[in-house]
């Protein structure tokens, strides 16, 4: 009887930790750079706007990482980001915005 609680017990803990290991991994691209990689690919940035686009996240960095004033900083921020893009590109900004947080639809 002990020795069947004890596989058991075995069993239990070993395809639960198999299945831990099993949860699919999300795309991480939460740092800045990564995040401009995206954006000049999906908006087509000149070289241009991407020096202005560093320039802008190096401004509200420090403002991004306090949590009371990280709200109003992206505002502030996206507001930057759009004067510095062009009307299509702008399009494909806010809908990228709204997308935001989003899984990306599988076909």
């Amino acid at each position: 009887m002990k020795k069947t609680i004890t596989t058991l017990s075995f069993l239990c803990l070993s395809i639960g930790i198999f299945a831990q290991g099993q949860r699919p991994q999300r795309q991480n691209d939460h740092s800045p750079e990564q995040r401009l990689e995206r954006v000049t690919k999906e908006l087509d940035l000149t070289k241009e706007q991407v020096i202005e686009w560093k320039t802008i996240q190096e401004k509200y960095k420090s403002t991004l990482k306090n949590k009371a004033t990280a709200e109003s900083s992206k505002k502030l921020m996206d507001g930057e980001f759009e004067a510095i893009l062009t009307e299509d590109q702008k399009k494909k900004f806010m809908k990228m915005k709204k997308n935001q947080g989003r899984p990306p639809r599988r076909k």
